[in-house]
C-alpha cells in the first residue's frame, strides 16, 4: 500500500505508550473522528474513543453506488479499494469476523443503499462462516461472496494478484 492509499482511508503510523503502532481513524457520517483503532506490532489492538460509535471503516467516504465491498479489516479494506483505483465503495467491519453480523445490522440502512454487497472476507474458516452469516442477513440476491486465491485481499495484492480480487 502506498502512502496515498493509506491517507485516503486515514490510516497512519504513530507511537502509543512508547511503542510503534498503526492507527485507523473511525469517522461518523459527518466525517468527525469518533474512535481510533490502534494496531500493535504483535497484531493486538486497542480502541481509543467511543467504541459504540464505530461504524464501518471508511463508510464516511461513500454515500452510495451500485456495489459495496465489505472487507474484514482496515488493511484489507484499503487493499480492496486500491485494486479498483479507489472507485468502488469499500468499507471494513471494525472488529473482525466474529462481529460481522452485528456490524452489518448496526449499519443496516447504509449497507442497504447499495444494489450489490460483495463480502470479501478472509479465506479462513472464521471468514467463510462470517461471510455466509452476513449473506443470510441481507435481502435475497443482494450478497455476493468473494473467493480469493490467498488468505485475504492484502495477501493477493502483495502477491501481485490484485486482478484476482477484481
Amino acid at each position: 500500500l502506498s502512502e496515498r492509499d493509506c491517507r485516503k482511508y486515514d490510516y497512519f503510523t504513530s507511537t502509543f505508550k512508547g511503542q510503534p503502532v498503526q492507527v485507523a481513524n473511525y469517522r461518523d457520517s459527518t466525517g468527525e473522528v469518533v474512535a481510533q483503532k490502534v494496531r500493535f506490532k504483535d497484531k493486538k489492538f486497542a480502541i481509543l474513543g467511543d467504541k459504540s460509535k464505530m461504524g464501518l471503516y471508511g463508510a464516511h467516504m461513500w454515500s452510495s453506488d451500485k456495489i459495496l465491498v465489505i472487507c474484514e479489516g482496515e488493511i484489507d479494506t484499503i487493499s480492496a479499494s486500491k485494486v479498483r483505483n479507489h472507485r468502488w465503495a469499500t468499507v471494513g467491519i471494525p472488529n473482525g469476523a466474529s462481529s460481522a453480523v452485528k456490524a452489518i445490522k448496526a449499519n443496516w440502512d447504509y449497507v442497504n443503499r447499495y444494489e450489490t454487497v460483495v463480502l470479501c472476507f478472509d479465506q479462513d474458516d472464521a471468514g467463510r462462516k462470517a461471510a455466509l452469516a452476513v449473506a443470510e442477513t441481507l435481502p435475497v440476491g443482494k450478497a455476493k461472496i468473494a473467493t480469493l486465491p490467498h488468505k485475504d485481499v492484502n495477501d493477493c495484492l502483495v502477491a501481485g494478484e490484485g486482478d484476482a480480487v477484481v
